[in-house]
């Protein structure tokens, strides 16, 4: 049985406490396809984000496969909702200079580990509101700006058997 559920939707509108799931470059950067909508909703999260790149800035490809979880913060609640974010180091560099797909999808496979091992961990804490890490939400990652069929990286989810829930249509302007 499958361990992906995919269905239309919004993935900004996932419940509260969901993490929501996207492909990182290792650069710090946030401006093209869905990573731009996550800056522009996630502002605090960003920041987190682009200070623990600034930490990789002498090797960046060392974040590679790797995932940063990011716990909800109250600067970027969205209509009352808390999300993690959940930053899946895919490739080292964006646009011309990102990493070919196969090295794309292996990383995916380490930083999709990487997350299982930190949800397991968090399963039996509870965050500052003292509710449960809720479900995994995601969008097509590496499908966009990456260029990766989504097939490809649909079959490294399903082969470490993360529980997520992928969004069809995400809106990116209007969200």
């Amino acid at each position: 049985m499958s361990c992906l559920t995919e269905k239309s939707g919004n993935l900004f509108k996932a419940p509260s406490n969901s993490v929501l799931v996207h492909a990182c470059n290792c650069q710090g950067k946030w401006g093209q396809g869905i990573a731009r909508n996550f800056k522009e909703k996630y502002p605090a999260a960003f920041t987190t984000y682009r200070a623990h790149c600034t930490n990789y800035e002498l090797e960046p490809s060392e974040l590679r496969g790797t995932c940063l979880l990011i716990p909800p913060n109250v600067v970027d609640q969205i209509s009352s909702k808390r999300h993690w974010i959940a930053c899946l180091f895919t490739s080292t560099d964006y646009g011309e200079m990102r990493d070919p797909p196969e090295v794309i999808l292996e990383a995916t496979r380490d930083a999709l580990t990487d997350l299982k091992s930190q949800l397991r961990v968090l399963s039996d804490e509870v965050n500052e509101d003292r509710k449960p890490v809720g479900h995994v939400y995601g969008c097509r990652f590496n499908s966009g700006y990456f260029a990766v069929p989504w097939e490809r990286t649909k079959e490294v989810i399903e082969a470490v058997g993360l529980e997520m829930t992928i969004t069809v249509h995400v809106l990116t302007q209007a969200a």
